[in-house]
């Protein structure tokens, strides 16, 4: 098996590394409230270990992530920066989706003041609203872009019918699809996400980025009472122990090995757990993930006819 790269060009001039990092554990709490005190420290170690993607979003904090990223890294040499907006976190627990246009236009505004950028290098829609057409937040999204005040766009926690919509939209300036998976990912494990395998398998043909949130999982996905699903996990957990590494790391090296369009962007506030996260990109190169993606496919094909994916 040839080994996957480590990078992933995005546009002609826009390459980064496969292994980035999320900011949503920079707050206090899980994407909201004030900044961790060692949150600075965490940015630059990243970056120190050659970390050069960052996605972050307005709605963590809301605001701090994105105040503590420029805090940081600013300005942002051989860094790329990805944000997302229509999003909004106003108590802790409570996230609503806001595509309104006139909502989408101040939260890019407020990214680009807090970020201190003319223009935000890749920028999400955070997620779909229920309430305001996909169409139309998309449509104001072209046209920021088309302003110049975003460079490119992707979009985030979505189907792949929202892909099909988006990329008549948005034409060319599309380069990227954020979406909730790890290793063990199921139909239903996310209600923006049903159908993942589809939209990874879209930015396979259309050599996107498919960006993975929680790459490793949240611990709820191992609950699944499936024999086939177990025997993947513990394949992994070997090859981790073969190689002296966390189950946690071996899934998120078992991520980034499941395709060369993927970027995984896991993100914590340990700064040993960042440390020894680097060690997924090598692991993910070896040829050790093979047999668990083969049982994983089985799975995969399996939900499809299911669930007619």
């Amino acid at each position: 098996m040839k080994p996957l790269p480590s990078k992933i060009t995005l546009a002609s001039d826009l390459t980064v590394s496969r292994l980035g990092y999320g900011t949503i554990h920079l707050t206090e709490q899980r994407g909201f409230g004030a900044a961790r005190r060692n949150a600075v420290q965490l940015l630059r170690r990243a970056v120190e270990l050659g970390v050069d993607f960052i996605d972050t979003a307005d709605s963590y904090g809301p605001g701090t992530a994105e105040t503590v990223v420029r805090e940081a890294l600013y300005p942002y040499r051989g860094i790329t920066i990805a944000t997302k907006g229509g999003f909004e976190h106003p108590v802790e627990a409570d996230w609503k989706a806001n595509g309104r246009p006139d909502h989408l236009r101040a939260a890019l505004d407020g990214s680009l003041r807090r970020l201190q950028l003319e223009q935000i290098p890749l920028y999400y829609l955070h997620v779909p609203d229920n309430v305001v057409p996909y169409e139309e937040s998309l449509g104001c999204i072209k046209d920021l872009q088309t302003a110049g005040k975003i460079r490119f766009v992707g979009i985030s926690n979505v189907t792949s019918s929202h892909v099909r919509t988006a990329q008549a939209i948005l034409g060319d300036a599309l380069v990227s699809v954020q979406n909730y998976y790890n290793v063990m990912f199921h139909h239903g494990a996310s209600q923006y996400c049903e159908d993942t395998e589809n939209v990874l398998d879209e930015c396979e043909l259309r050599e996107w980025a498919f960006v993975a949130w929680e790459p490793m999982g949240t611990g709820a996905e191992t609950d699944v009472d499936d024999r086939e699903r177990r025997r993947a996990l513990d394949l992994i957990n070997t090859i981790g122990a073969k190689h002296a590494v966390t189950p946690h790391v071996a899934r998120l090296a078992a991520v980034l090995s499941r395709s060369k369009q993927i970027i995984a962007i896991p993100g914590t506030s340990n700064l040993a757990h960042l440390e020894a996260n680097m060690a997924a990109m090598r692991l993910s190169e070896t040829e050790d993930f093979a047999a668990a993606w083969l049982i994983q496919r089985k799975i995969i094909m399996s939900l499809r006819e299911q669930h007619k994916l």
